[in-house]
């Protein structure tokens, strides 16, 4: 269905001119992509706008039900939330029984751009039983130095698609990190970035993942 529908542009570049030709309804936008420069143009031309930028689990259900109440949908809106709550707490049975893995979530490779504190992915890291490596910093997705991380000596690394093509493009970049135990223990995982980067409906698809990959055993040998 959303294939069909027009394209306006991505995030850091909206289309919008096309926008405006569309005549929305309501356009909703991100902090964490979008830039106040488009959203006080589209504000100053009258169009409706709804800016969400959860920050954690609940966050993500405050943002499902206000775009709900927007959109008249709120018994929709309740519906999946139940839903999602229940997936997350069948999850969270196990957590306490597995034993917390220090994790490091690369954004990307080049700088080192890592998932820090005061953002949804560090607390789905943290709701999974990780402990992130870089969660006591001061932003949200700080640049590490290829040092640091190999002090912290993380347990398990994470990446998307799109971030690192490759575990060998990434010992490559860093061979030093061979040594890792997240790399010798084979908990070096790259993952769908669709699912884990949209904080939205699929959280509990990226809680129930990110949960699988911490608490991963060591490949047989």
């Amino acid at each position: 269905m959303a294939k069909k529908k027009p394209k306006v542009g991505g995030l850091l570049n909206p289309n919008l001119e096309r926008i405006i030709e569309l005549k929305p309804d309501l356009v909703i936008m991100s902090t964490s992509g979008n830039t106040r420069g488009d959203y006080e143009r589209l504000q100053r031309l009258g169009i409706p706008v709804f800016v969400t930028n959860p920050r954690d689990v609940d966050g993500i259900w405050k943002s499902i039900r206000d775009l709900g109440a927007l959109c008249g949908a709120n018994e929709r809106a309740d519906s999946l939330l139940r839903e999602l709550q229940a997936i997350m707490l069948d999850i969270e049975r196990f957590v306490p029984r597995k034993q917390a893995r220090t994790v490091l979530f690369l954004v990307s490779l080049n700088p080192l751009v890592v998932v820090g504190p005061d953002s949804f992915l560090d607390a789905l890291i943290r709701l999974a039983g990780g402990k992130h490596i870089a969660g006591d910093l001061d932003t949200p997705y700080p640049i590490l130095s290829r040092e640091e991380v190999l002090r912290q000596r993380p347990e398990v690394l994470l990446a998307t698609h799109d971030a690192v093509h490759s575990v060998e493009a990434m010992l490559d970049a860093y061979p030093e990190w061979k040594s890792l135990p997240a790399v010798t223990q084979g908990r070096v995982h790259l993952i769908d970035p669709n699912i884990v980067t949209r904080p939205g409906p699929r959280v509990m698809q990226a809680h129930r993942l990110l949960f699988e990959k911490i608490h991963s055993s060591p490949p047989a040998k």
